[in-house]
């Protein structure tokens, strides 16, 4: 009995102790995530107030995509200062004034906005952690030789003629287009997409191999 009770308490001290470790574990992977969210958040704040390097916080977005039968195409400016604006609610509003029937467009267009301002949004803190670090900017944009600092946004997207950004004499001449291919069209344009993708594919494999 003796010795049933201590091989008892010795396997209850075993599962007590596997149990501590358990918790120191876990407490030191919680604290482990709380300091890293903490490193985050500081590094977060730290760019408070400071310039975003987007001059006027207006970009220029370009629509120019097909979803089924449906393409769509347009240019536009986008004020990213201003929370309220819902590329969700832009997309539906742009649909239901374009008369498009397809349900499967708006999210489309909704995804678009979002990658690209997303893409805006990641190069200007990338700018602001460079320019903190006394460096140039880089990957396509240059910063303004002025005291603001502000992004070119127009060469970002192209050059200052490629017409990306409309100009106001052509406000009521330029607009989103809308057309709805037949299914012979979408038929012959999905066959050049998939010659032009081997046609890539090729090149790739011959350029492997070489």
């Amino acid at each position: 009995m003796k010795s049933s009770s201590l091989a008892g308490a010795i396997g209850t001290g075993s599962a007590s102790s596997r149990e501590r470790e358990r918790e120191r574990a876990s407490a030191s992977a919680s604290a482990s995530a709380s300091a890293s969210a903490s490193h985050q958040l500081a590094e977060f704040r730290s760019f408070g107030g400071q310039d975003m390097f987007i001059h006027e916080k207006i970009v220029p977005l370009k629509l120019d995509l097909r979803v089924n039968n449906t393409v769509v195409r347009d240019t536009f400016l986008w004020d990213i200062s201003n929370f309220e604006s819902d590329p969700e609610e832009f997309a539906v509003t742009l649909c239901n004034d374009l008369d498009v029937a397809d349900p499967e467009v708006a999210p489309a267009i909704t995804v678009a906005i979002r990658e690209q301002l997303y893409e805006i949004a990641t190069q200007s803190v990338s700018a602001v952690k460079e320019a903190k670090l006394g460096k140039k900017g880089r990957r396509g944009y240059e910063l303004s030789k002025g005291g603001n600092n502000a992004l070119d946004v127009s060469r970002y997207f192209g050059s200052k003629g490629s017409g990306v950004i409309r100009k106001r004499k052509d406000w009521y001449m330029n607009g989103p287009t809308v057309d709805v291919l037949t299914n012979e069209e979408v038929g012959t344009l999905e066959e050049l997409n998939s010659r032009f993708r081997r046609k890539l594919d090729e090149k790739e494999d011959s350029f492997l191999q070489g």
